[in-house]
């Protein structure tokens, strides 16, 4: 940005200093092609055929194994899912991942055990999420990748924070975090490598089913 601002010379160097407030950045909206577009409904036909009766709600359980601590604990996704479902018949929860995190996602699938929770991990290349990004009504997702790329899209996004901090690091876009902010958080950043110790990270166990599932049905409600 800075270096931008110097271009048109409104600074004589390219480290200049300035506030930027967030409504400054404007951020171009991904355009899925038609081709990627028919291929996100093709899956989700097969996994579950009457898709386009439902509000599609995306789950991002995962995040890298270079900071696993970043994850919301398993048991938390499947009850907040069960309360989701229990709560909103008309939506189905979709399951994101990789190839590599299929397993991890599938005893999600698993462990919520309702036909209204499926699992689309492996099955699409990034241009194709974002596709289905497109086709959504929300994204709840732990600090990783997707909760940032989805800023493409104009998508309301529920992210969980914990090792590292929402001040530097939220999303762009609608975005919701959810922080507990302990003493200890957070615990990782540029400074130390973004490496920690913590092999119990109750920042995230801090955060409540009900606080997320909460703000996520009062989401869905609201756009009925």
């Amino acid at each position: 940005m800075a270096l931008a601002y110097k271009a048109i010379g409104k600074f004589d160097s390219p480290y200049a200093r300035v506030a930027i407030n967030k409504d400054e950045i404007n951020l171009q909206t991904a355009q899925p092609t038609a081709s990627e577009t028919e291929k996100v409904k093709t899956i989700l036909s097969a996994v579950y055929p009457l898709w386009e009766e439902k509000k599609i709600i995306i789950f991002n359980i995962n995040a890298s194994d270079m900071l696993p601590q970043r994850k919301w604990m398993l048991g938390s996704f499947i009850q907040t899912a069960l309360t989701l479902l229990a709560k909103q018949e008309n939506i189905l929860i979709v399951a994101t991942g990789t190839k590599e995190e299929k397993t991890y996602v599938q005893t999600f699938i698993d462990g919520v055990g309702d036909s209204r929770c499926v699992s689309v991990a492996g099955e699409f290349c990034l241009r194709q999420l974002v596709a289905l990004y497109v086709l959504s009504t929300c994204i709840l997702s732990n600090d990783s990748g997707p909760a940032h790329f989805v800023s493409a899209i104009p998508l309301k996004t529920f992210v969980l924070f914990g090792p590292e901090t929402p001040e530097l690091y939220m999303p762009l876009g609608d975005v919701e975090c959810f922080y507990a902010g302990l003493v200890c958080s957070p615990c990782v950043s540029a400074a130390n490598h973004r490496k920690t110790d913590c092999s119990q990270p109750l920042c995230m166990q801090s955060i409540s089913v009900e606080e997320v599932s909460s703000s996520m049905i009062d989401y869905i409600k609201s756009i009925d």
